[in-house]
């Protein structure tokens, strides 16, 4: 907030001086005014506008910038730095010398607009403080030019001088530099320490921190703050010193126990710095050292770690208690310990038995082991006996036989912590009676379905011989293809696809009309995998391949969107939904691949029907193509066979034809063959 004190206009004064009504300029033809009356050289422009002499008499261009009062001193040190006007002597004016401008006889601004065009007329900084408030300076408006005392906070106009010096009657200038006392540090650590002193007047301090039994700086070389001959700068700064107060600088940037000399000197805003500069000595303190863990900590060992304990700090004894190995790093210098530790090692069991189908009074043998090479315990449940590693069954029913391994305890060179049990299942069955004469007995045998990774519950190729249960589980399922005439029963399975394998199936076949190879499967399976479903990379790779640019480029969208509801549904898209998708499509609210795998998650069931027969004889190519490396090399050059096959699917009927073909599609795309009649 600016305090006003109205002064008289410059007539008065200057007439009672006997001092022309105001001063006697000369253009120096560079941007810059002389006063002949006083040999002050000032600069046409505020700051922030720029000279533009391309039209004589020229005009000052631009938005002339404020300051605060600091950084209004700052402008002349930019102003030096950057050899202003071909000058290095550049200063804020004092109050005295910014009075010279204003001219009497004009308003608005009150300044000759001849030698200063386009001179705002408001506030402008001089370099002189209020005495009565040092945290005021003067400031002149030029739109009458009255004087007051403003903020040193505040936000002023530029106009910055150099050269004579005119000392006339109208202020007493300061030429005192501030006085420093009270030097001292406080708060040193490794890699800082606090500078502190006190200034008889408002002032800035500025200060260097320098090796100790470093060459002396100047107060210039101070104020600059930047190394000097062969002296190295380690660290710099300057802050705000209010009157007759102690002030702190952080000093920071330093190395532990090194001792520096800081040096210090302070400017009052009059440009009053001080001759020599004052100068402390510190030492920093040795760095703290925390002790942390090594790569030992956290990774489960049999044995008690070794190497790798700590990366800091020095490492305690290792001890083992609880299931778990454990040391610590203790820090140095007053640094923090670390504790760290290591689980015993895990193990895992495997069991087996063989057979897993035994009569009432008969023996199945058990195979257990541990991978730490543990001994394991057998415990039988009803329906069996166990001794040793024999299984004798008791009863009809289900013989569960379980495997445990305790672990090590804490003892022993060599720990383990418990295994997780492991059994198996042994059916007991009633002795039969002696076979009938009569046919041979059948043995049950599985079928094609077995041990397939399939898309939904197998319905068919469950037996190749024996008659088939129900199939049961939701995926993965189970069944039982049972003998005939005393022949022993089969126990088939086939696993599911996951919800990520069957969203990579769906692509391939939605948008390239093929099955998957068997490495572009496994891919895009392992990406959905890492990235949590993220399907991005699917609609992406497919826009951007080769192959999707051949299948789709050069088409119109209406094109490209009826071929995905082909290669999807096996039909053409509704009027209405074409000009649906048209539409998003064009409008780049979707794309085409997003369009394949959207519709085919939101299809009614009818198409829904037709995709999974697709998906399923999708499925069966791929696993068709893992069976034999010869096979996926030829895949890889002949895809053309994979989309006429495809092609074909239009219902479970006509999925079930293809996929009864594979083998003989195998062997074509070994012969190179490029088409396929559909059965």
């Amino acid at each position: 907030m600016k305090r006003f004190f109205p002064r008289p206009r410059l007539a008065g004064l200057l007439c009672a001086l006997a001092l022309p009504a105001w001063a006697a300029f000369t253009d120096n033809g560079d941007g810059t005014i002389t006063d002949t009356s006083t040999g002050l050289v000032w600069d046409k422009c505020s700051r922030g506008q720029v000279w533009d002499n391309a039209t004589p008499p020229g005009t000052c261009t631009g938005t002339a910038s404020t300051h605060d009062w600091a950084a209004a001193l700052a402008q002349a040190t930019a102003a030096n730095a950057a050899s202003h006007r071909g000058q290095a002597d550049w200063r804020l004016p004092n109050r005295t010398e910014l009075e010279s401008l204003v001219q009497i006889n004009a308003n608005n601004p009150a300044i000759d607009g001849t030698h200063f065009p386009a001179t705002p007329y408001t506030w402008y900084w001089t370099s002189t403080t209020y005495a009565p408030g040092p945290a005021n300076a003067w400031v002149v408006y030029f739109g009458n030019g009255y004087t007051n005392a403003g903020s040193k906070t505040g936000a002023n106009h530029v106009r910055l001088v150099r050269s004579g010096q005119w000392f006339g009657a109208f202020d007493v200038l300061d030429v005192a530099a501030p006085v420093l006392s009270a030097l001292g540090v406080t708060g040193t650590t490794s890699t800082a320490t606090t500078l502190q002193a006190t200034s008889n007047e408002v002032a800035t301090g500025y200060w260097i921190a320098v090796p100790q039994g470093s060459a002396a700086p100047t107060a210039a070389q101070v104020k600059a703050g930047v190394s000097y001959g062969a002296v190295t700068v380690v660290a710099a700064g300057n802050g705000a010193m209010a009157a007759a107060t102690p002030a702190s600088f952080a000093v920071s940037g330093l190395s532990p126990s090194t001792p520096y000399t800081l040096y210090l000197v302070a400017e009052d805003g009059a440009n009053n710095l001080s001759a020599t500069p004052s100068s402390i000595d510190v030492t920093t303190l040795s760095a703290a050292v925390n002790g942390a863990c090594g790569s030992a900590s956290g990774v489960a060992s049999a044995t008690a770690p070794a190497s790798n304990l700590c990366v800091a700090g020095a490492s305690t004894v290792v001890t083992g208690s609880g299931g778990a190995w454990g040391w610590g790093c203790n820090g140095a210098s007053g640094g923090s310990n670390a504790a760290c530790a290591a689980a015993y090692a895990s193990q895992s069991l495997s069991i087996g038995a063989s057979p897993t189908s035994i009569f009432v009074g008969y023996t199945s043998t058990i195979t257990a082991s541990s991978n730490a090479g543990l001994p394991v315990a057998l415990a039988g449940s009803a329906h069996c006996s166990v001794s040793g590693t024999t299984v004798t069954g008791t009863a009809v029913g289900t013989c569960t036989v379980t495997a445990s391994q305790a672990g090590t305890g804490d003892t022993g060179a060599s720990r383990y912590q418990a295994a997780a049990n492991a059994s198996v299942n042994i059916g007991v069955a009633a002795v039969p009676p002696p076979p009938p004469s009569g046919p041979d007995p059948v043995d049950g045998a599985c079928g094609a379905s077995h041990g397939q990774t399939l898309l939904a519950t197998p319905q068919t190729s469950l037996c190749r011989s024996g008659t088939a249960s129900a199939v049961s589980g939701t995926g993965p399922w189970a069944w039982t293809c049972s003998g005939q005439y005393g022949g022993t029963s089969a126990s088939c399975s086939a696993a599911a696809a996951g919800s990520y394998a069957v969203q990579v199936i769906t692509m391939f076949a939605g948008y390239m009309g093929r099955p998957a190879g068997v490495s572009g499967q496994a891919y895009y399976e392992n990406h959905m995998i890492q990235s949590a479903g993220n399907f991005r990379i699917l609609v992406d790779d497919f826009f951007k391949s080769d192959e999707g640019q051949a299948l789709y480029g050069g088409k119109n969208v209406s094109a490209q969107i009826k071929q995905v509801y082909q290669l999807l549904f096996s039909r053409q898209p509704l009027a209405a939904g074409l000009e649906y998708w048209t539409r998003q499509v064009t409008q780049g609210v979707i794309s085409v691949p997003e369009l394949a795998y959207t519709a085919a998650y939101n299809a009614a069931s009818a198409d829904t029907a037709v995709l999974n027969a697709k998906r399923r004889a999708a499925l069966a190519f791929t696993q068709a193509l893992g069976s034999n490396p010869l096979y996926s090399s030829a895949y890889n050059s002949n895809l053309a066979l994979g989309r006429a096959y495809l092609a074909c699917v239009k219902s479970d009927a006509s999925a079930a034809a293809v996929i009864a073909q594979l083998p003989t599609i195998m062997k074509s795309l070994l012969a190179g063959a490029a088409s396929y009649s559909c059965p």
